[in-house]
């Protein structure tokens, strides 16, 4: 093995770290065995596939609240998103996937590897599920879409006093009356924090599933990304075996 490392060293350099540095041969070599190793890993230990459905959603923010600035529209959608986020992943919406997909279980798909979510707030939420067989991941994707929409469609209704505070500021927008900045704020806060209390969701939500059916499955990780680190991996690890274990050049 020393010997091997040897040949693969500059013979010009009576550093070693100089040695190293400049052994193109040795850098080529590891990364060449490395994009070996990680095309044998993926190969025979092939990545979970992955299933992605979607949801359009839109809080038709502007049309709820046509009074207040973009900052306080900003915190109204941010409170949204984050109970429409929860009721993605709540018991009830995950006991609908498992009462489709028989072998599923709550625990299985909270171990944060089956599902996953991607979501900008606003627009497109993807709704991801990983699993070794590809038709179970469709199935789970499907399954876990559906859910989400009819349990976020039952939540819709807010708090009497949200519609309360929500009536002030539009009769003063119908009636072009001029509220000024600390009311504005006063109200934005007390609307805030009646929406962060209201267990029900915006009536203005609209959710229109826009992928359930005949899902794009693909594998979690691409076998480019497989070879790129096997390669980066091999080219050190053979770079840190050649400088303890070759020896000094001799002249």
């Amino acid at each position: 093995m020393r010997r091997f490392l040897n040949l693969l060293l500059t013979e010009d350099d009576p550093d070693p770290l100089g040695r190293l540095l400049g052994a193109w041969r040795l850098w080529l070599a590891g990364a060449l065995v490395g994009a070996l190793a990680g095309w044998g890993i993926y190969a025979f230990f092939p990545p979970p596939q992955r299933a992605q459905a979607s949801v359009i959603v839109d809080f038709n923010i502007e049309e709820a609240w046509v009074y207040f600035p973009e900052r306080r529209l900003f915190h109204f959608l941010e409170r949204e998103s984050r109970k429409l986020e929860a009721v993605a992943w709540s018991d009830a919406a995950l006991a609908r996937v498992v009462d489709a997909v028989p072998d599923a279980s709550l625990a299985e798909l909270r171990d944060g590897r089956t599902l996953m979510l991607s979501h900008p707030q606003e627009g497109e939420w993807h709704f991801w599920a990983q699993d070794d067989d590809p038709l179970r991941a469709e199935a789970l994707a499907a399954a876990w879409t559906e859910a989400f929409v009819l349990e976020a469609r039952a939540r819709v209704g807010w708090d009497p006093r949200v519609e309360q505070l929500r009536a002030v500021v539009n009769t003063a927008y119908l009636n072009d009356e001029e509220l000024d900045a600390e009311t504005l704020e006063r109200l934005g806060a007390e609307l805030g924090a009646a929406i962060e209390a209201s267990q029900g969701l915006s009536p203005y939500l609209n959710l229109e599933v826009s992928q359930a059916a005949d899902l794009p499955v693909k594998p979690a990780a691409g076998q480019g990304g497989y070879l790129l680190a096997g390669s980066f991996g091999g080219a050190v690890l053979l770079a840190l075996l050649a400088l303890f274990l070759a020896g000094e050049r001799r002249d």
